[in-house]
């Protein structure tokens, strides 16, 4: 599938009116400016995926490794899922809707498919790290696969050859890790990936995906980040008040572009790795 630009500020006038009761016009022309490059990113990833390997690229180099190939095909998968969230946030936009929440996990799950690709091709390290990274998260995969099979009663008996249950196919593969010799390494947490991969401090890299994930999950002190008005003619109720709440237009300007920024590194490091060109230098 392809995604096509489309205008960026489609719709906005007639949905964005001053006075507080919806987003800042000026803000929402912005983040449709900043979003308005998300489908051609996307594009460009199917790109580099028909595109293939060059034989000497660090691509290559890794896929000639038993096992080695893995890190590629996660790299584009992750990459993929998270530059389709900023496209569904860029449609969403110019559609005229602005949410005051929903948005902050499409952001979450872009970054979250950026740092991941980040992470599996770096080339700060070396091939070795790189295979002994995708079989890792690929054994994490399976070991996510297995426990959804195991929670629907799927035997691991029940698959039709050439097909194959998660547990045979995580068992499949440590025995490949294993006999070609290509080590273990952890996959780390979420957190330390955005403390590593969105260019920013660790500390504030970690606490971005924090805040992200107060989001997604319904924690109550993502309110510290909202903008809330007191409604004076609610009813009471103890220990509680009855507020409107609104986004937060700046913080949603600012992570939507560090969401851009970071898929962006990504996806120029995923080019250089594939083709016999220098690596974006990792920010």
């Amino acid at each position: 599938m392809k995604y096509r630009t489309t205008p960026a500020y489609r719709l906005m006038v007639t949905h964005d009116r001053p006075g507080g009761d919806t987003q800042d016009p000026l803000i929402t022309a912005n983040l449709a400016e900043i979003l308005a490059e998300a489908p051609a990113l996307f594009d460009r990833l199917g790109d580099a995926a028909r595109a293939g390997v060059s034989p000497e690229s660090r691509a290559a180099k890794d896929a000639n490794t038993p096992l080695g190939h893995h890190a590629r095909i996660l790299a584009m998968d992750h990459l993929s899922t998270g530059i389709e969230h900023l496209v569904v946030w860029h449609r969403l936009l110019t559609s005229g809707v602005q949410p005051y929440a929903a948005h902050m996990t499409l952001i979450r799950g872009a970054m979250e498919g950026a740092v991941t690709c980040r992470w599996l091709i770096d080339p700060r390290t070396d091939s070795a790290d790189r295979v002994r990274r995708g079989v890792a998260l690929l054994l994490e995969d399976y070991g996510n696969r297995r426990d959804f099979e195991r929670d629907f009663g799927i035997a691991a008996n029940a698959m039709t050859p050439p097909a194959k249950s998660a547990a045979n196919r995580h068992a499949e593969l440590q025995a490949q890790r294993d006999a070609a010799k290509t080590g273990r390494t952890d996959v780390p947490k979420m957190t330390a990936l955005f403390g590593g991969y969105t260019g920013l401090e660790p500390g504030f890299g970690r606490g971005i995906y924090r805040l992200l994930s107060a989001y997604a999950h319904g924690k109550q002190w993502k309110g510290l980040t909202l903008k809330l008005q007191v409604v004076e003619d609610g009813p009471d109720a103890a220990g509680a008040r009855l507020v409107k709440v609104s986004a937060n237009d700046d913080l949603s300007a600012m992570l939507t572009s560090l969401a851009m920024r970071t898929a962006t590194v990504a996806l120029a490091e995923l080019e250089a790795y594939c083709q016999a060109t220098e690596s974006t230098q990792p920010k």
